[in-house]
């Protein structure tokens, strides 16, 4: 089976960012494929912290980081049912994080474990 980490991101550089220092706890990340969507701004003023949302997720250090951002306001649903699609066209299974979640360090091999029952 193989396994990727999708991450689903906004408006909030500083959340997403406390969450990746939390998810690099984990070994494991660096040998799984990351996607990020990021969701485009919903009007002028929140353009700056989208592309900053983008500069977080551009930082990342991990063996395979893909960042998909959409130009547009999907709207949470659209954005996770398309970017959870895509996805799933070369994986068998993910970890599904939003931008504001800060896992354990055992996190990642926990959920790697579940999904192999």
């Amino acid at each position: 089976m193989t396994t990727a980490i999708i991450i689903f991101a906004f408006n909030r550089p500083g959340h997403l960012k406390q969450s990746l220092e939390f998810l690099s706890l984990n070994t494991e990340v660096t040998s799984l494929p990351i996607y990020f969507f990021i969701d485009g701004p919903q009007n002028p003023a929140e353009v700056e912290q989208v592309l900053a949302v983008k500069h977080v997720a551009e930082s990342f250090k991990a063996n395979q980081v893909s960042i998909i951002a959409s130009d547009v306001n999907l709207g949470l649903k659209r954005s996770v049912i398309s970017g959870i699609s895509k996805v799933f066209e070369s994986y068998d299974q993910a970890i599904i994080l939003e931008d504001d979640i800060c896992v354990a360090p055992n996190f990642i091999q926990y959920h790697l474990n579940c999904l192999k029952s």
